[in-house]
């Protein structure tokens, strides 16, 4: 029955059992006894957590972003996916993965599909692990409030570019921002301050907070197979591809998202529910329940606490309020200032180098809505997206209208 994803994943009870006749024949090969008869057991069904509707609007956002960066001649463009969970469940309401294909038609489509080098056949809402950009920095200011080593009303000088042992690093187009606190550096996405925070918490500690909040190991999802771990920036694996050992500079690059860290957009989704839900870490689940041949309900899926993170509360909320005001006037998510829910979220911008030096980055956008009480939590990545802020925050923008039934007029 199954060829791929969850019709794969869950075969043995889609299947159901074949059926059958013992009989006696003569010797011209006819029937002349039936010893035992085996009526055949139809397969049981399943039932998705995935909202029709949702799923729907979120693959057409997709595929329309990518599109327009095509016939905007972004020929490394082309790839996109998203995952839209609900932040008390863990329950999947929307996976998105671009390009796609159609199962109806995956045996006469393989021969292209396998060719195609945007590679359709590979889910890369979890079978692909990209750089994370600035969506990471909340994992660095958890860290330092959590340390200790930093206060709301503490604030740090940004004049646009900082030098430390020996390497010279900018924020994004060489902006200076001024004399800045906690909210407004994550409002502002600052590197310079977050530059700093790394310094201060250390690479050893902020890969612990890193694996914390999901980075480097799979989110628990089994209900479909192929679901990639990641990378954390470390010492140890670094260590496990070079001899060198792990620079201050490069603590300062992984404080912003950038060294080896790497993650799945489910990840992404995942660690973002987990600040929506103030540590709280559900297993992520696509089947919600299963039904026999005869309407029986056999299983019902439970929400599934894997894992609850241990940090102050306050913390949790400094967090949050300042990716509200990401989502607010001068953040770098104000396309949604107007959205009539408050949104909190985080736009990334993952620079990638190519063979003949820099090509268009990776665009990412974290959220959670509404910020007092969360009920969707989304990732959006775009490969070779540019911003998040122009390419990423479209598509969740139009997620979350579709989620809250927001109209234009609204």
């Amino acid at each position: 029955v199954g060829q791929a994803g969850i019709e794969m994943a869950w075969e043995p009870l889609l299947r159901g059992a074949d059926g059958g006749i013992q009989v006696e024949v003569n010797s011209t090969g006819q029937a002349i006894r039936e010893f035992e008869r085996v009526e055949p057991k139809p397969g049981d069904a399943l039932y998705l957590t995935i909202d029709t509707r949702l799923q729907q609007v979120t693959e057409q956002a997709l595929y329309e972003v990518v599109q327009g960066l095509l016939d905007e001649n972004n020929y490394y463009a082309g790839e996109a996916a998203a995952v839209v969970l609900d932040p008390r469940s863990g329950a999947i309401l929307a996976m998105a993965s671009i390009p796609s294909y159609d199962p109806n038609t995956l045996r006469l489509d393989f021969p292209d599909l396998v060719k195609d080098p945007r590679r359709p056949l590979v889910n890369k809402a979890i079978e692909e692990h990209y750089p994370v950009g600035s969506t990471f920095k909340m994992v660095t200011a958890l860290a330092a409030l959590q340390e200790g080593l930093i206060t709301t009303g503490e604030r740090v000088y940004c004049g646009g570019t900082v030098t430390r042992y020996g390497a010279t690093k900018s924020c994004y187009r060489r902006t200076a921002h001024g004399s800045l606190n906690i909210f407004q550096a994550l409002q502002k996405s600052c590197n310079i301050f977050f530059y700093e925070m790394g310094l201060r918490v250390g690479i050893d500690t902020l890969a612990h907070y890193s694996r914390e909040l999901g980075f480097g190991n799979p989110v628990g999802l089994t209900d479909i197979f192929g679901e990639k771990k990641g990378i954390v920036a470390s010492r140890e694996y670094k260590s496990s591809l070079y001899t060198d050992p792990w620079y201050p500079a490069e603590t300062m690059d992984a404080a912003i998202g950038q060294s080896f860290h790497s993650i799945t957009p489910l990840q992404l989704a995942n660690y973002v529910a987990i600040i929506a839900g103030k540590g709280t870490h559900y297993r992520p689940y696509l089947v919600q329940k299963v039904v026999d041949s005869e309407g029986s309900i056999k299983m019902i899926a439970e929400p599934e606490l894997l894992h609850f993170v241990e940090l102050d509360d306050a913390n949790w909320e400094i967090i949050r309020q300042a990716m509200s005001l990401v989502t607010m006037p001068g953040g770098t998510g104000a396309r949604l200032a107007d959205f009539p829910i408050r949104v909190a979220g985080k736009t990334g911008t993952a620079q990638v180098v190519g063979k003949d030096g820099s090509i268009p980055s990776h665009s990412l956008f974290v959220a959670f809505a509404p910020l007092e009480d969360p009920e969707i939590a989304l990732a959006v990545f775009v490969k070779h997206g540019e911003s998040g802020g122009s390419t990423s925050i479209p598509v969740a923008r139009r997620i979350l209208e579709a989620y809250f039934h927001i109209t234009e007029e609204q």
